[in-house]
C-alpha cells in the first residue's frame, strides 16, 4: 500500500476516533472502534483501489492515449459512455461490458467479441464490426449508421429502435426474418451489389 493511502487510512480512524471521544466514550472503547475500524478499512482498501484502477483505465481509453487494443481482454470494465472513437479493438474481448452510450465512430472492432454486451445507446457510426460476435447482445436504441456488420454473429441480440441507416449487414448470422425486415425499413444494406451490374450473362 502506499504511503498516501496509509495517511489516508489513518486520517479516517482518527477523525472517527476524535468524534467518539468528544462523545465521552472511555480509552478502551477508543482504542478497540480504532483498531476494529482501521482492520476492516485495510481489507476493504484492495477492493476500493481495484474500482479506482478501472476507472483510471477507462478515462485512459477515453483520452485516446493508446489507440490500438487489439486483442485486448476487456472484460469486467465498465465503458458507459466512454469515448472510443477510431480506436482499433480488433480481436478484443469485450463480452459483458457495459457499453451503454460509448462512442464507437470509426472504431475497428473487426472479430471483437461483444457477446452479452450491454451496448444500450452506444453509437457504432461507420463502425467496423466484420466478422463481429454480437450474440445475445443488447443494441437497444444503438445506433449502427454506416457500420459494416458483415458476416457478423447476432444470435440472440436485441435490436430494439435501433437505427441501421445504410448499415452493412451482408452475411450477417442469426438474424431473424422481423429483424432482417425491420433493418432494411431502417435503411440497411441487406444484399451484395451487383459490383457489374451491366454486364448479363447469356
Amino acid at each position: 500500500m502506499k504511503t498516501v493511502d496509509k495517511l489516508m487510512l489513518a486520517l479516517i480512524v482518527l477523525s472517527s476516533l476524535g468524534a467518539l471521544n468528544a462523545a465521552g466514550y472511555p480509552m478502551s472503547t477508543l482504542l478497540f472502534f480504532g483498531v476494529g475500524a482501521f482492520l476492516s478499512l485495510l481489507a476493504a482498501w484492495p477492493r476500493r483501489l481495484a474500482k479506482t484502477e478501472a476507472h483510471a483505465e477507462c478515462w485512459n481509453l477515453q483520452r485516446a492515449l493508446r489507440r490500438d487494443f487489439s486483442g485486448a481482454n476487456l472484460v469486467g470494465m465498465d465503458l458507459a459512455g466512454v469515448d472510443l472513437s477510431d480506436v482499433i479493438l480488433r480481436d478484443a474481448d469485450l463480452s459483458g461490458v457495459n457499453l451503454r452510450r460509448a462512442n464507437f465512430t470509426g472504431a475497428n472492432l473487426t472479430r471483437a467479441n461483444l457477446s452479452g454486451a450491454r451496448c444500450i445507446g452506444a453509437v457504432f457510426h461507420s463502425a467496423n464490426l466484420y466478422g463481429a460476435n454480437l450474440t445475445d447482445a443488447d443494441l437497444g436504441n444503438a445506433d449502427l449508421d454506416g457500420a459494416d456488420l458483415w458476416g457478423a454473429d447476432v444470435t440472440g441480440a436485441a435490436f430494439g429502435s435501433t437505427k441501421f441507416a445504410n448499415a452493412f449487414l451482408q452475411h450477417v448470422v442469426g438474424l431473424t426474418d422481423e429483424q432482417a425486415a425491420r433493418a432494411r425499413s431502417r435503411g440497411a444494406i441487406m444484399d451484395v451489389p451487383d459490383p457489374f451490374p451491366d454486364l448479363l450473362v447469356e
